[in-house]
């Protein structure tokens, strides 16, 4: 996968996911005639790609679909039975303990094994039984393309346990994201410096969330750790309460994604505004001016429009905070620090 600059990463994602819509959607059409009828779903995957796994299995639930999120490296050195049908999440197509996740579970000869890529030739994809491109033959370091397109496509591809009438209505609802997209990038990057100079500032930072945008906490979290080489940690708001919240003082950062609705959130957000910390929410409704950092800045997302949709638009958001906090610490996108050459086949 070609490599560019993280701001550039950023602005291609309407692009992609407006090309690869109507495909995926067909191949979810595809999914629905070829999936066992009956039966739960494990997504699994590392990394930002355990995050994706996450955030789609609630919408599984809504439709009355057992499923559970797994963490790759909890199959890749066991044979463990734990589902019918299988989401295998890699960007690379190459991540190791998913590839050997996988490989396990064809070799026991159980389960109809899904794979959601942004490489089309990587090994992952010759092991499964259905394998679906997502896009992204670009992407950053962190990646930003890739985690987005296979947003995107876990979305489409769940309407393959719901209706054909359902299923168009969700690509139709789909078909309005890039455009939105396009303007939340610019909207949040000409209002959002001084909060990323803010949380550059920070010794460490808490991303919290509700537990329907767990997904975009996590993902946030790893967004500051591999761009602006803060240590993060993130929660959901009911956890926070139960004790993560101690460290949180002046000279810290919490981000919270998720609006009042959520008692959580509400008792999250008061005490927070109380500590003397950098606080940012991200919200569809502003309640506080982005400038005011004395208490908690909050940048306006769209009106919701689905779950998974209402994740990208948290994702995208933090992709430009993170970005922007990374360029405040004089940090360049593109390379890590500490190369791992034990976490990919090839």
């Amino acid at each position: 996968m070609e490599k560019i600059p993280s701001r550039d990463a950023i602005a291609l994602q309407p692009d992609v996911l407006e090309e690869y819509r109507t495909a995926l959607a067909a191949v979810a059409a595809e999914l629905r005639h070829r999936r066992p009828v009956a039966g739960s779903v494990a997504t699994l995957g590392i990394g930002a790609s355990y995050y994706a796994a996450i955030a789609v299995v609630r919408e599984l639930w809504k439709l009355g679909v057992r499923a559970t999120a797994i963490d790759a490296a909890e199959l890749w050195q066991d044979d463990f039975d734990v589902a019918d049908t299988y989401i295998a999440i890699s960007a690379s197509g190459e991540s190791l303990e998913t590839v050997h996740a996988v490989d396990r579970i064809r070799t026991c000869g159980k389960g109809f094994v899904v794979s959601v890529t942004s490489n089309p030739g990587g090994t992952l994809t010759s092991l499964v039984d259905l394998a679906v491109n997502c896009g992204a033959g670009r992407d950053s370091v962190p990646a930003t393309v890739s985690y987005t397109a296979t947003l995107q496509a876990l979305a489409l591809l769940v309407s393959a346990w719901a209706s054909e009438r359902e299923a168009a209505r969700r690509e139709a609802a789909w078909a309005a994201v890039p455009e939105v997209v396009t303007g939340l990038i610019d909207a949040i990057d000409a209002r959002v410096d001084e909060v990323a100079a803010a949380l550059a500032a920070s010794g460490a930072i808490d991303f919290v969330a509700t537990q329907q945008a767990l997904a975009s906490a996590a993902e946030g979290a790893l967004l500051y750790r591999e761009a602006a080489r803060i240590p993060c940690a993130w929660f959901g708001s009911r956890f926070y309460l139960h004790g993560p919240m101690e460290p949180l003082e002046a000279g810290r950062g919490i981000v919270i994604v998720g609006d009042g609705s959520d008692e959580g959130i509400a008792t999250i957000r008061r005490q927070a505004s109380r500590t003397g910390c950098v606080a940012v929410q991200l919200a569809p409704a502003p309640t506080v001016e982005l400038t005011s950092l004395g208490g908690v800045a909050t940048l306006e997302l769209p009106t919701p429009a689905g779950r998974l949709i209402d994740t990208i638009y948290e994702t995208v958001a933090l992709q430009v905070l993170a970005c922007r906090s990374a360029e405040h610490r004089r940090l360049e996108s593109g390379t890590f620090r500490y190369p791992q050459p034990q976490v990919k086949v090839h």
